[in-house]
């Protein structure tokens, strides 16, 4: 019993001497501490703002309904590339073209009673149709005369005048007035004469002539002249042009001058025994009636021109036209359907440019403008994070969305459409808002701010040291350092939550 006492007590103190030789091993020797560091190096560095948004082509348009009807033919598909001003499709216009049929054929009517009221109003001044002498004058002003009541005689027993026919090219070139010299073919005597009137109207000959009659007035011949046949040479600044056939003399008497439509003689401007010439006024009528209805028909001529000019545009809503260039991106009708107003029937996608918005905070808008550089990537679309899309900055919000006492604004960005680009895919956008190249770039991390100075902890020959410094841009990552560390330093990262935050 003793021994075995003795024997364990001896093992006891052996663990303490084992023990305390340990721990005056290490009195004396401070521990040693591993920092994780990262060298300083020269290098490129950007200041972006990023952001994601879903794709949308930068111009598309709703085509709806703008009537009610039944789809007729459909003429392109979903998925089909248009033009601006294609027809897509065309609904029914039956009933309607029947109502524009109808809206013509009253306008037909309304321009016959306008024109028949419009000649009434116009023989309310009583013209004379030759030259002559005033006979027999049966009015006076204030009388009242009905159509074809007789106003007065134009006589002119002197005067003769004969009718002959002229090649359409030479009668284009006669006027009232030119001198002619008149052939009589009997006697071969000449007598002088001019022209009183040329007709527009043309008339093609049996030999395929076109020629038009050119009226001459012969005045104070000793000749009796009724009935003899005669031709004529007219006399022009551009040449003399001579008749094609021969007529007879008729004597130039007017006859009886009658009203041609019915009213008060307002003004009388002849008396019996007076010369007039052709073209003159005789006298004018007044018709009150008649002009109100000549008025009131015209503006209700214009108002239907109006109504129709309005309708044949209207036509056009039965057609669902491109506004614009581009895919067809979605189409609901089909042959046979009926729409109502306001119905959606196709959306059009211009490609060529497409776009998506990005929230950024109310602290970088500020630094954002039209000429930044964007790039673009795709999620979808693995390739474009080693070759991003160029983009560009298209809309800078004046106003932004507040959630949560955060304020971001939507910046609109834009870039070209690819064929492998489909709308409502997820893209991302970097906007470079500064760079600076070839600078000291060290970890954002490993700022630190004490008593307001920017602080950077390096390891210099296995010690730490305390280094001010000025820091220039910074990017997501990396920090450019102006002043108080060099390219190849060991600076030191504090542990997480430790380093300075930017934001």
């Amino acid at each position: 019993m003793k021994d075995f006492l003795k024997k364990k007590w001896v093992k006891v103190v052996v663990t303490i001497l084992i023990v305390v030789g340990i721990g005056m091993f290490f009195v004396g020797k401070e521990p040693e501490v591993s920092y994780r560091t990262s060298e300083a190096f020269r290098g490129n560095i950007s200041a972006s703002v990023t952001g994601s948004g879903t794709i949308k082509a930068s111009e598309a348009r709703n085509e709806i309904s703008k009537v009610s009807s039944t789809v007729e033919e459909i003429f392109f598909k979903e998925g089909d590339y248009v033009e601006k001003g294609a027809v897509i499709a065309k609904l029914d216009s039956s009933d309607y073209e029947m109502n524009i049929k109808s809206q013509r054929n009253a306008i037909k009517q309304l321009e016959l009673n306008k024109a028949n009221l419009d000649r009434q109003v116009k023989n309310l001044k009583i013209v004379s149709p030759t030259s002559g002498y005033i006979d027999n004058l049966s009015v006076a002003e204030g009388m009242y005369v009905v159509t074809n009541s007789s106003i007065c005689n134009i006589s002119s027993s002197k005067k003769y005048e004969v009718k002959l026919q002229f090649s359409a090219a030479a009668a284009g070139k006669i006027q009232v007035g030119n001198a002619a010299r008149v052939l009589l073919t009997s006697s071969l005597n000449y007598v002088d004469g001019a022209v009183s009137f040329v007709s527009d109207k043309h008339t093609t000959l049996q030999s395929g002539a076109t020629v038009a009659e050119v009226t001459i007035e012969v005045a104070d011949t000793s000749y009796i002249l009724s009935g003899i046949l005669a031709n004529a040479e007219v006399i022009t600044p551009t040449g003399t042009y001579k008749s094609v056939n021969e007529a007879p003399f008729v004597s130039n008497n007017a006859g009886n001058i009658k009203a041609e439509t019915s009213g008060t003689i307002s003004k009388l401007y002849v008396k019996n025994g007076q010369y007039v010439k052709s073209g003159d006024v005789l006298a004018e009528l007044v018709n009150n009636d008649l002009t109100t209805s000549a008025q009131t028909t015209a503006l209700n001529l214009q108002n239907l021109y109006d109504q129709l000019s309005y309708a044949e545009d209207k036509l056009d809503d039965y057609k669902v036209i491109a506004p614009i260039n581009g895919i067809i991106t979605a189409q609901t009708m089909k042959v046979g359907d009926m729409v109502t107003l306001g119905t959606l029937l196709s959306t059009i996608s211009n490609k060529e440019e497409m776009e998506f918005k990005i929230p950024v905070d109310e602290l970088d808008i500020a630094r954002l403008d039209y000429d930044k550089q964007v790039n673009v990537t795709v999620d979808a679309l693995g390739y474009t994070q080693d070759t991003p899309f160029a983009g560009k900055i298209s809309k800078l919000p004046l106003e932004g969305n507040t959630t949560g006492g955060v304020t971001d604004y939507y910046v609109t960005i834009a870039f070209p459409g690819q064929d492998d680009v489909r709308i409502s895919m997820n893209a991302d956008a970097e906007i470079i808002i500064d760079e600076r190249n070839d600078v000291v770039c060290i970890p954002v991390e490993a700022l630190e701010k004490e008593n307001g100075e920017m602080i950077v902890y390096v390891l210099k020959d296995g010690v730490k040291e305390a280094r001010t410094v000025t820091t220039g841009l910074k990017g997501l990552s990396y920090v450019e350092i102006v002043e108080g560390i060099e390219a190849g330093e060991e600076v030191i990262i504090p542990e997480q939550g430790k380093g300075f935050n930017f934001l």
